[in-house]
Parts: structure tokens; C-alpha cells; sequence
């Protein structure tokens, strides 16, 4: 959660993320856990398939 925080707070993709799930009515944290769960699976796409996290 604290990392879905992070990213939420320095990448506008994540941010952008964020943002739609607080339009639908979430709260702080249950869109902070849907960032994480994005996070997670982007990692793991990362690790796998040997690529570079792109920041933009």
C-alpha cells in the first residue's frame, strides 16, 4: 500500500488511475488497493518478461 502511494503520488498514469477510481465513488484506500493490484501485476509483467519500467 505505502509503494501504491508512492507511485500514485510521481507517475500520472497511476495518478490517472487513481483519480477514476475515486470518481466511482471509492474510498482513499480501496482505490489506493486497486493502484497496488495494478502495481503488483506490472512488477510481476516486469520481472517475467525482463523489461524497463517506463515512468511516462
Amino acid at each position: 500500500m505505502n509503494s501504491a502511494h508512492n507511485v500514485v503520488k510521481n507517475n500520472s498514469t497511476f495518478k490517472a488511475y487513481y483519480d477514476a477510481k475515486m470518481a466511482e465513488d471509492r474510498t482513499h484506500y480501496n482505490a489506493l488497493g486497486h493502484c497496488a493490484g495494478k502495481l503488483v501485476r506490472i512488477i510481476y509483467k516486469m520481472l517475467t518478461d525482463k523489461v524497463e519500467f517506463n515512468l511516462d
